[in-house]
């Protein structure tokens, strides 16, 4: 564990924003487009933090180049789990989607698959084998919805191998020249159906009057995943916890933002989007001109208005040689 005090010290290094402003008590997740989007002094402390665990990590597992930085974390799809205590931060885990090319080893086939991988765990050492990692890495499960068999691990050390075998039973895999572990069941199991991808997205925020068990610092951006889980989970995007405070206004009855039982309003670009079609679709039925010659509802016609001059001169509908109306 890495102490830190109210005052902005972490690690003996004084931060611009204390480290309990940026990661609240428990589990945070931050997400590495919403790090491109951070007030640089807020960037600065997160550089402080995710750095020194990123040396750490790299320094115990023997790795020759730190592979968890916010700047390498910075406008890719990759979060980061950090569990911080009262007054420590204990341990880290971070994913990522992966294009990889497998081989079998029986039938020599290879594979070209797009898993969600873990491609950094470390915990403290302070704090090891005191079940952190397992709550790390249950925590993670849930919040991608996947199961431990459908990711990919980079590199995975002695202890995170171990680790698997001990509590998911997992030991079965093929050595690959790209260093990236799969396991045999990654093959074997089909693919979560539509309603654990619903689960998911529901774990990760997907409506209104939520419950979000980790705090996120989420873009918003959203892909189709290949396998485990269903579409990245909306923005929580929070560089302060009073924010996270506004984006959970939804109470247990149900209220939305506006305030009425059960009712919360369409984003403003899905109500543009019908208002569009509604008017695409009443030009096709009533033609460019309408029923009464003069313009379709809906539609302004620049110039003056009445009163002010005559009409303007509108388009007249196209006909082709030889038409006859």
């Amino acid at each position: 564990m890495v102490d830190f005090d109210s005052r902005g010290q972490y690690n003996g290094k004084l931060l611009d924003v204390p480290v309990h402003r940026l990661l609240p008590e428990g589990m945070t997740v931050i997400d590495g487009e919403a790090l491109s989007r951070l007030p640089q002094r807020n960037r600065n402390a997160f550089e402080a933090v995710i750095d020194d665990f990123g040396v750490r990590s790299a320094k115990a597992q023997g790795l020759g180049a730190v592979i968890t930085t916010v700047r390498k974390m910075m406008y890719t799809d990759q979060r980061l789990l950090v569990h911080r205590g009262e007054r420590t931060v204990n341990g880290i885990i971070k994913t990522g989607r992966k294009k990889l090319f497998i081989r079998e080893s029986v039938s020599g086939k290879m594979h070209e698959i797009e898993p969600l991988c873990v491609l950094d765990f470390y915990v403290h050492e302070s704090k090891q084998r005191s079940g952190l990692g397992k709550v790390l890495f249950e925590e993670m499960l849930r919040n991608e919805g996947v199961r431990p068999h459908e990711l990919g691990y980079d590199r995975p050390s002695p202890k995170l191998l171990g680790f698997l075998r001990k509590h998911y039973k997992l030991s079965n895999y093929e050595p690959q020249t790209n260093n990236f572990v799969v396991f045999k069941s990654y093959f074997d199991a089909p693919p979560p159906d539509s309603s654990s991808r619903a689960r998911a997205a529901n774990r990760h925020g997907a409506g209104p009057g939520r419950r979000q068990e980790a705090p996120s610092f989420f873009s918003g951006s959203s892909e189709p995943d290949r396998r485990g889980g269903g579409k990245h989970p909306p923005a929580v995007h929070a560089a302060a916890p009073q924010e996270w405070a506004a984006h959970d206004a939804h109470d247990a009855r149900g209220r939305g933002p506006q305030g009425q039982q059960g009712e919360v309003q369409a984003p403003r670009g899905v109500r543009a989007i019908d208002a569009l079609e509604a008017l695409v679709a009443q030009r096709v039925g009533d033609g460019w001109m309408g029923r009464d010659g003069g313009a379709p509802s809906g539609y302004d016609a620049p110039g003056p208005r009445v009163g002010a001059g005559p009409p303007p001169v509108r388009p007249r509908p196209f006909n082709p040689p030889g038409f006859k109306p």
